[in-house]
């Protein structure tokens, strides 16, 4: 799996506190302000991963639940307080386990379970 950075982002506007902005690096329109129906949700989908083809050989060390895709949203909440807090989160939309997968020093890479082949099972005892 490489991680993706697509260029998909919500921003916060420097001069109003109440008002963000989608914003896209690689559309025609770069910015367009987060309207208040779209609070709470929308259709603003950000890439986190991708899959690529890579043959090597390596240890499993650990696994890992990984966001795929996520739509990017605005929301408020009333703090118990009485204090209104805008946040920005995420919802995940596409979602897969993988293995961590140490080939060299220090460097490791994610695999999706599906694509990993056992080429020897190490035995209890055994090193």
């Amino acid at each position: 799996m490489k991680r993706i950075k697509d260029g998909k982002y919500i921003r916060h506007s420097e001069q109003y506190s109440d008002v963000y902005y989608y914003v896209d690096e690689n559309a025609e329109e770069k910015e367009r302000k987060v309207e208040p129906e779209e609070w709470g949700g929308s259709d603003f989908v950000k890439t986190y991963y991708e899959a690529v083809e890579k043959r090597f050989v390596g240890v499993v060390i650990g696994m890992k639940l990984i966001t795929l895709k996520a739509e990017l949203f605005c929301d408020s909440v009333c703090r118990p307080d009485g204090v209104e807090v805008d946040f920005v989160n995420r919802n995940d939309i596409e979602q897969k386990k993988v293995a961590i997968v140490a080939y060299g020093c220090n460097k490791t890479r994610l695999v999706p379970l599906e694509q990993l082949k056992i080429i020897r099972k190490v035995e209890e005892g055994e090193t």
